[in-house]
């Protein structure tokens, strides 16, 4: 409160701003000087000509765009694309047998279910198809 009243013993209520004299009344006369006086034809207002390499800019970029993503996400997965193709050697480690699943004790079986996301219904059919 001290504050505001010390800015305005300095400064005043008035307002600083002001319009210079006769300002409103020469306006539309000052406005009609500025403008433009060439006629304008139909012609003047008519669509611009598009080209060619208007039209195929915008996907040429698109498809660049779209390039420079893919190159972007193989480096940054780098090899990790590529090793995860299923050989003989792999082949042998990935398939179970029924010996297999019996002899796994039930925290390791339900780790795999959690792991796998299967339902019970999912893990049962999977089960009997192993047989």
């Amino acid at each position: 409160m001290k504050e505001e009243q010390e800015i305005i013993r300095k400064c005043g209520k008035g307002n600083p701003f002001i319009v210079p004299e006769g300002y409103f009344e020469d306006f539309a006369r000052n406005i009609m000087t500025q403008l433009p006086t060439e006629n304008y034809t139909a012609e003047d207002d008519a669509a611009p000509v598009v080209t060619m390499w208007q039209r195929v800019k915008p996907l040429l970029y698109m498809a660049a765009m779209f390039i420079g993503m893919i190159m972007c996400v193989r480096v940054v997965l780098g090899d990790h694309m590529t090793n995860n193709t299923i050989n003989s050697d792999n082949l042998a480690a990935l398939e179970f047998s029924w010996a297999d699943f019996e002899q796994m004790s039930d925290e390791e079986l339900a780790s795999m279910v959690e792991y796998t996301m299967m339902d019970n219904y999912s893990l049962y059919q999977y089960l009997s198809e192993i047989e």
